[in-house]
């Protein structure tokens, strides 16, 4: 089912986003139904303005949910609950009857006007709330009671997987057309005609930054082996996770790191590199579970505890016989014993002899309880993900982005000042599109970084800076090494070569490397004799993958 807006409001809790995310998977009728996300009531029975958290549409039914994160209780007649912001909130409602006022102030300001009074009555239409925060078990003697029926009020264990949701709401449309004792569902054009009133389309081209916004959240929404991969880590004391980029490594580590601190363990994040780290601190707020490598060699001899739970990130920089030792003696247990989730690309990525490498990846793997492999490519479209793919030869996996995002772009030009011209209107095109410099990031693999990136304000029209953590929106256009920037990502990456000299396994790591970091927009801009090699390389890997037919006529 389509979720409208694809994009959750920046205020939506939690619980909705989790809830937004299963509602994609739920079959409500067709390809025509619709879930509105936020679906705001400019007019309401007893508010000056309300909301509706998610409205599905579709031949199945019209069902309006309320949905309320964190505890719920009721004692005296006062319902307390979470907000959005974490706070206790005291209302003399219930979510229920919350859900019901809205339900019915949509019925009455929209839906009778546009089809007719009664229309409700003659379809499964109502409402239902889903306590995302609580068990079913948790609810008590509450739960059936005259202010909570048990087929309106779905909890966490619901929200399990996107079958125990359509079960739920399947529930919940049974009960309202039993209650309404309607005997039929919606035909398709009152749920084009429904769907055309709440949120009706009206943009005739739609912008880049649109689309882009689109790309981004369908990239921040966990897939299913992502999920899966979490339940494993329920159970599981070692986990050993050697996938493509872009697969979504480093968010997974983040959200274990945030679920074992949560539980009150002694947790570490270990990244392969300081920047990375930086980053992940500025984005997380875990600053003191976070560490890289490098800070580790610094300061490991002073740590005073040994770790509970080690996450580990680009895992493949870390597979030295030294730093190997150093990772044993930090987890209680070692290796071997310990609770630890190691998470790497071994493509291109070896950071010592071919010997030592084989065997320290080997010593993780065989320690693992588990060793799962994530396929889906969270971060790139399949456009960046073809062209990777095509250029390195090696597979992304599959895209979870729908739909189509930008091509990329490849321009060969002459000398250093030619490609640093040419950055520079990128950026300008790119910016006329109203993409803001802080979604832009520039890549390069040339040693005199410092005078690149006083060259770039003469041909960008804007200052460049160092990237360090993510965080330049002062409307800057950062700029890094391409080895630097290895686990991060931005949603536009212009790639500059400078170097014609590269050997061609040289080409093909820096390659993947970059090309891999970009969201929804690619550009590579080098030397001309570079784009002729990277052109043949991509002719050669089509030529591997497409299966050659001779015809006879």
């Amino acid at each position: 089912m389509k979720v409208l807006p694809s994009t959750p409001l920046p205020e939506s809790t939690g619980s909705e986003r989790k809830v937004l995310s299963l509602l994609r998977c739920v079959e409500w009728g067709g390809p025509s139904a619709r879930a509105l996300s936020s679906l705001n009531l400019s007019e309401h029975v007893y508010q000056r303005w309300g909301e509706i958290d998610f409205l599905l549409v579709g031949k199945r039914g019209l069902i309006a949910i309320e949905v309320k994160g964190g505890n719920v209780t009721c004692a005296r007649g006062k319902w307390k609950y979470e907000d959005r912001l974490g706070r206790v909130v005291t209302r003399g409602k219930s979510p229920l009857v919350q859900a019901k006022d809205a339900y019915f102030s949509l019925v009455k300001n929209y839906v009778d006007p546009r089809l007719g009074s009664g229309f409700a009555q003659e379809v499964p239409a109502g409402f239902c709330v889903i306590l995302a925060g609580m068990d079913r078990k948790d609810l008590g003697a509450i739960l059936g009671g005259p202010e909570f029926p048990i087929g309106l009020i779905g909890t966490r264990d619901d929200l399990a997987n996107p079958a125990r949701l359509q079960r739920f709401l399947e529930g919940v449309a049974d009960y309202w057309q039993l209650k309404n004792k309607s005997r039929r569902g919606l035909s398709a054009d009152e749920v084009s005609s429904l769907i055309g009133l709440f949120r009706p389309e009206f943009e005739l081209v739609r912008p880049l930054r649109l689309a882009r916004q689109e790309i981004e959240e369908q990239l921040l929404s966990l897939t299913e082996e992502q999920y899966s991969l979490l339940d494993l880590w329920d159970g599981a004391e070692r986990v050993f996770c050697s996938s493509p980029a872009g697969c979504g490594k480093t968010l997974l580590a983040v959200e274990m790191l945030r679920r074992a601190v949560a539980a009150g363990k002694n947790s570490l994040l270990l990244v392969g590199s300081h920047v990375l780290a930086s980053a992940l601190r500025s984005k997380t707020g875990l600053d003191s579970y976070i560490c890289s490598i490098e800070e580790l060699e610094r300061n490991g001899t002073s740590m005073k505890q040994q770790i509970e739970v080690l996450l580990i990130d680009e895992g493949q920089l870390m597979l030295s016989p030294e730093r190997v030792a150093l990772t044993d003696k930090l987890v209680v247990g070692g290796i071997a014993y310990g609770q630890w989730a190691w998470f790497g690309d071994s493509s291109f990525q070896r950071a010592t002899g071919g010997t030592q490498f084989a065997s320290a990846l080997q010593l993780f793997q065989e320690a693992a309880s588990v060793r799962p492999r994530l396929t889906k490519n969270c971060r790139n479209t399949p456009e960046i993900i073809l062209a990777t793919e095509l250029a390195a030869g090696i597979p992304l996996g599959h895209a979870v982005v729908k739909g189509r995002g930008l091509s990329p772009t490849m321009l060969g030009v002459s000398g250093r000042e030619g490609v640093i011209a040419a950055a520079g209107r990128q950026v300008r095109l790119w910016m006329a599109e109203d993409i803001p410099p802080h979604s832009i990031a520039l890549l390069a693999n040339d040693p005199n970084q410092s005078g690149l990136i006083k060259s770039l304000p003469g041909s960008a029209g804007i200052a460049a800076v160092e990237w360090s953590s993510g965080d330049h929106v002062g409307g800057a256009l950062a700029v890094s090494s391409i080895e630097s920037f290895r686990g991060l990502e931005s949603g536009f990456i212009i790639i500059c070569i400078f170097e014609s000299t590269l050997s061609d396994d040289e080409l093909d790591r820096m390659l993947y490397l970059s090309m891999t970091r970009g969201n929804y927009g690619l550009s590579i801009i080098a030397d001309s004799m570079i784009l002729d090699r990277v052109h043949l390389r991509m002719a050669a890997n089509a030529k591997r993958h497409f299966k050659e037919t001779d015809h006879e006529y």
